[in-house]
Order: C-alpha cells, then structure tokens, then sequence
C-alpha cells in the first residue's frame, strides 16, 4: 500500500490539462508538519548558542552576521517575493500554462543576478557594513561578526533558490515550504554539537549551516523537478507581459522590504549600543514568538492563498470571501490567546526553554522582560499572514506595498 501511494504521489502528471483550484485537505497538515519540524530544529539551535554563549558579545556579534544573508534575500526578491511569485504562477497554470518555463526561468535569473550584485559588495565593504549595523560591538566582537558574516554569504543563494522552488511548488499545490532548507542547514550543526557537544566555535558553525543547506537545496530541486517538470533554462524574457507584471509588483514590495530591514536592522543597531547581550535577547526571544506567527499564519496562507487567487480567477467571488473570512477568524482568536499567556508567563516559559549552561538565571529575568512585550505582535503577524496573497491578486499593484510599508515605517 504505501508503495503504491508513494508511486501515485511522485508520478502524477506535472501539468495537468485542467488544474485542481482546491488543494487537497492533507496539504495543510503537510505544510503545519514541515513548519513544526522546522521550529523544533530551530528552537534546538538556538537552545545551543544560548547553551554556548548565553547573552554575550559573541553572541550579539553572530546574531548581526547571520542576520545579513537574510537581508539580501528579502532585497533581491527571493524571501519576500514569495507570496508574489505564488500568486502569479497560480494565475498561469489556469490562464496560460504554456508560459511557465519562460516565466520560471527569467525571474530566477533575474534575482540570482540581483543576489550576486549585493554578495558582491558585503564582501567589498564588510568592515564599513558590519560597523554600520553593529557600532556598539567591541573591535573583537566585530570582527568576529565580520569573519561569521563573510563565510555565511553563501546562505543567500541555498536558502534564497530553496524559497523561490518553494513559492512555485505551493502555485502548484505541492506543500513544500522553504523552511526546508533552513531546517536541513541547522541539521547539521545540531548534529554535530550531539556528537561531539560544544567543543567548536562560531566560525565552524557558521561553514556547517552553508554545506548543510546545499542539502536542503538539493532537495528541493528534487521536488520541483518531479512536482512541476520546470527547470533553469537560458530562457530570459525581462520584457514579457507576464515577466512584467511579476517583476513590477515585487520591485512595488521593494519599498516595502527596505522598510522592514531598516527597522529590523534599527532595532539590532540600537541592541548593540543599549548593553551587551540585548541583541542576543532579541533573538531568543523571537525564537519564541516568530514560530507560533509561522505555525499559525503561513500554513493557512499557503492552503489558503492558492485557493483564494484561483476562485478569484474563476469569478468564484462569494466562496473565495468565505474562505478569506474564516481563516481570518481564526487567525485572530488564536494570536490574540497566545500572547497572552506568554506575556502572563514569560519567565516559566523563557526558563524551561533556554535555561541552561551559559543561559543563567539573570539572562531568564531579562529575557523575559522583552518577551513579554513582544508576544503582543503574534496577532497582527498571523493576520498579515492571511491577508497576504488576497491583497497581492487585487487589481492594484502598489496598494499592497503601500500597506505593507506604512506598517514597517509604524
């Protein structure tokens, strides 16, 4: 039986002739599962730095270095384009399947141009980039974030690729989500610490979480090939319609996504001049909070969001509110509980979580403190979830920027 299962799955026809609007029930309990498995290995992660370092220099310095590939992938479109790039595939697979190679092949391009560029200049001026996001680290504490954040620039295209595979595997109802690859970098390390416990530094992991992650990349390509039939090709159309349109609705997000770096990296810039270990707070506390907004919000946005923009598509106005609305409701009752109770129970939560090795129980009483208040952006974050690809299939193309940015800049 489960031969013959597995045979179905990885066998079924890569374009049908009339696409499935719904995705199957069992995609959301598939996508949760991935989501779950990736908070564990992240939480485990970070259970280790917090082992290791607790809340010192070296830690706020890691936190600055491994926050940078992130940054450019949100600035060359492969994180923060992902909803973009799901809304718009699940419109061709309906509209004009015949374009989605061209289409696939010429935004991986473009954006892989986009990463290599911004590479390029965090390795030309590393010092002056680390000085600017971390000025009140000390000259060794900087340095080593330097040397951390050079060897990990390669996580730029792993995890940037891996999320831009997973953005048009979820257009084609496949639940592949692009913390796959970023669980499988963290894999490694956690790995590696269970065998042979904290006998390395942060310079080892930063080379384990990029040889990790090619892993992850690996199979992810894996997938898309055996899901969609799509691969990179020397296709590269920049001036066709639907290339176009893809392009101009996610350098609208542009503005948007330099909002939310310059506020995360504000917010980081700040930590390191407040006190040392702030920045290392920071980060233990969102490994708290940002899992449940994820675990909640981007399963119903994955299932839901396809569903939405292809009832759309078909005219189907009544059932796509429908299920706008539910999810809604949803998302909403369960952010608003769970904040709650961690802000009510921070330092017991905080305390079972982290404590431990380096993590003392001055690091618990601190750290705790700032959960408390940022607990309460669980609801808003769940509801952006939601809302995200309903807003980007609407037929204005700035306005979901717009939101987005007047957001950040609050």
């Amino acid at each position: 039986m489960l031969k013959a299962f597995t045979w179905r799955f990885w066998n079924r026809p890569r374009h049908a002739a009339v696409p499935n609007l719904v995705a199957p029930r069992w995609n959301h309990a598939v996508v949760f599962l991935q989501l779950a498995l990736n908070a564990i290995v992240g939480y485990g992660f970070a259970r280790m730095l917090a082992n290791m370092y607790g809340i010192s220099a070296a830690k706020d310095g890691f936190d600055i270095a491994y926050s940078v590939p992130f940054i450019i992938l949100n600035l060359s479109g492969f994180a923060f384009g992902h909803a973009v790039v799901t809304t718009h595939f699940s419109k061709l697979r309906v509209a004009n399947p015949e374009k989605l190679q061209v289409v696939f092949s010429t935004l991986l391009h473009t954006m892989l141009i986009v990463g290599a560029v911004l590479v390029t200049a965090c390795c030309i001026w590393d010092d002056q980039l680390i000085q600017l996001l971390a000025p009140g680290l000390s000259p060794v504490a900087r340095e080593q974030a330097r040397h951390s954040m050079l060897l990990m620039l390669p996580l730029t295209f792993t995890l940037g690729i891996s999320a831009y595979w997973s953005a048009v595997l979820v257009a084609f109802n496949v639940p592949f989500t692009a913390e796959v690859c970023q669980m499988a970098s963290r894999l490694g390390i956690l790995g590696w610490f269970f065998v042979v416990g904290p006998s390395f530094g942060l310079f080892e992991i930063a080379i384990s979480l990029v040889f990790a992650s090619l892993g992850g990349l690996a199979f992810a390509w894996f997938v898309l090939y055996r899901k969609t039939g799509l691969r990179l090709t020397f296709d590269f159309s920049p001036t066709d319609p639907d290339v176009k349109r893809v392009i101009w609705q996610g350098g609208s997000f542009l503005v948007a996504t330099l909002a939310a770096q310059a506020s995360m990296s504000y917010m980081r810039r700040m930590g390191t001049m407040d006190a040392v270990g702030t920045n290392a707070m920071l980060t233990y506390c969102f490994g708290l909070v940002t899992p449940l907004s994820i675990l909640v919000g981007k399963p119903l946005s994955i299932v839901m969001g396809p569903n939405y923009v292809a009832l759309a598509a078909s005219k189907r106005l009544q059932e796509a509110r429908q299920v706008l609305m539910k999810n809604m409701a949803v998302s909403i009752g369960i952010g608003v509980t769970a904040a709650a109770l961690i802000a009510s129970y921070s330092q017991p939560i905080v305390r079972l979580f982290y404590q431990g090795g380096s993590f003392d129980e001055r690091a618990v009483a601190m750290t705790a403190n700032m959960c408390t208040l940022l607990a309460w952006s669980l609801p808003p974050t769940i509801i952006l979830w939601v809302v995200l690809m309903p807003i980007l299939s609407g037929k204005s193309r700035l306005m979901p920027a717009a939101i987005y940015t007047s957001g950040y800049l609050v």
